[in-house]
């Protein structure tokens, strides 16, 4: 990537901000944005390594549904009442656990869904486990800002995107995905966008 100088105008801010000229290594710059971008590259993944299976019985099982609704930003009304559309409804499952195959400290899973659970039933749960990166770039005008997926420790509360119900033998008797499982599960999903 050649390099890219520093824009007269920006040198004429700063040294009137300043009072000084103002120089900046440019090589120096693009050299430590390649190393972030190549760490970044190491560390990332895709979405659907990034989601762990691990068996837990369930205690406790709150289910809740609740109506939606949206106002398209063209029909917003200034200092008046805004017209309201129904989104529909939404369910939700919130579960008290203890982890069974594993030392997680997960003891509280959120699922957007439905699921016929019951307290004492064991279930399989896939849960995403990462944090979002993202670096900005000074020398690339036309990609601004890499995207990448990054390990990270599961939480005490963290958020299911499929349960399987397990009956004897571990065997699975039922399974329910959540509305956003495709998004994690997907064959398409790239470790770092951009890149």
């Amino acid at each position: 990537m050649p390099s890219k100088a520093i824009p007269d105008g920006i040198k004429e801010i700063v040294r009137g901000i300043t009072g000084e000229s103002f120089e900046i290594n440019t090589e120096k710059l693009e050299s430590d944005e390649q190393k972030a971008i190549e760490e970044l590259r190491k560390q990332s993944k895709s979405l659907s390594k990034l989601v762990y299976a691990h068996e837990f019985r369930v205690q406790e099982v709150l289910g809740s549904s609740y109506s939606t609704s949206f106002t398209p930003h063209s029909e917003r009304i200034i200092g008046g009442t805004s017209p309201k559309y129904s989104g529909g409804d939404i369910s939700e499952l919130v579960l008290k656990v203890e982890a069974l195959d594993s030392p997680v400290p997960i003891k509280e899973i959120l699922f957007s869904g439905n699921s016929p659970l019951l307290s004492g039933n064991i279930i399989r749960a896939k849960i995403p486990a990462y944090l979002e990166k993202k670096l900005e770039l000074f020398y690339d005008s036309d990609m601004p800002e890499l995207k990448a997926y990054v390990p990270r420790p599961f939480n005490q509360r963290e958020k299911a995107i499929e349960i399987q119900i397990l009956g004897e033998n571990n065997k699975v008797i039922r399974t329910d995905r959540s509305t956003d499982c495709d998004s994690f599960l997907g064959k398409n999903q790239s470790a770092m966008a951009g890149l």
